[in-house]
């Protein structure tokens, strides 16, 4: 009898430390709830799932997080490493190394300091284009296509993300003899996959492709397929055979110019060609 008691006791405490290890150690369900929810701060379903995993352990290990919030482990390293450049985590430098959560009244307020900076340079891209001598070579244009009323010369605006993702393919498919590109290291990236299919391509059929990248990231995908230079301006353009250029009103995909307009196209193209000469290819 005393025998079944104690096999009865241990029983208990067994449950009782499982039932224990589930309601703090797996948050699951408030994960299911939170993940998608968590599109505000910029997070993906992955780095969502850790975070909020991390938060209600304090701190933890990458492996203990992996299963806490059922990461797969070959990720969990990458996933909070990009927390960490997100301001989402910190790393203590134990043995094993472990991750602590930033708390979301801090995460909140970084992240609305970041929008109103991006914001910021946004706006000043904007005032600072009618300084430049894209924007003076673009109201010449206009002004003279309303006193010439050239039918051969076109001058057409792009709106919205896909519409210009959009033309930045055709241009660079169908380019026949030459594509000058002068991008941003994000815009490139948001587009790597297609990149890497079809410059590659152009070139082995004998298109001279040229392309210039300004701001920081990782490259070494393209890089090992086709040479990039360093860009020294944040102007985004492309141009293909000397007969359309699709040039960007912003740094993002906001909106976008198309024109084959000859004088135009041969003066940008000058510019780029020396920045070319002038610029240092990118390892």
């Amino acid at each position: 009898m005393g025998m079944w008691v104690f096999h009865y006791i241990h029983h208990l405490i067994v449950m009782k430390i499982e039932m224990f290890k589930k309601r703090t150690t797996h948050p699951i369900h408030m994960e299911q709830k939170l993940s998608s929810k968590l599109n505000g701060f910029g997070l993906n379903m992955y780095e969502s799932k850790l975070w909020v995993a991390l938060l209600s352990r304090g701190e933890s290990t990458a492996g203990e997080l992996s299963d806490i919030a059922n990461v797969p482990r070959s990720r969990s390293y990458d996933v909070l490493e990009s927390l960490r450049k997100k301001g989402f985590v910190f790393v203590k430098q134990n043995k094993p190394m472990k991750y602590k959560a930033v708390s979301p009244e801090e995460v909140i307020k970084n992240t609305k300091e970041k929008v109103e900076e991006r914001a910021k340079r946004q706006i000043k891209l904007v005032e600072d284009l009618k300084t430049k001598e894209l924007f003076k070579e673009l109201e010449r244009i206009h002004k003279q296509s309303q006193y010439t009323g050239e039918q051969n010369e076109f001058v057409g605006v792009f709106k919205e993300k896909n519409n210009i993702k959009n033309q930045i393919q055709y241009m660079t498919k169908n380019t026949k003899k030459s594509i000058y590109i002068n991008e941003t290291a994000d815009s490139i990236k948001s587009n790597m996959e297609f990149f890497i299919k079809t410059l590659p391509v152009l070139q082995k059929k004998g298109v001279d492709v040229k392309l210039m990248v300004s701001g920081d990231g990782d490259l070494r995908e393209l890089t090992k397929k086709v040479k990039i230079k360093r860009a020294k301006s944040l102007n985004r353009f492309y141009v293909a055979d000397d007969k359309e250029m699709l040039f960007m009103l912003f740094a993002e995909y906001e909106g976008g110019v198309l024109t084959n307009t000859k004088t135009f196209i041969k003066s940008i193209t000058g510019l780029f060609d020396k920045q070319w000469d002038n610029s240092i290819f990118i390892d």
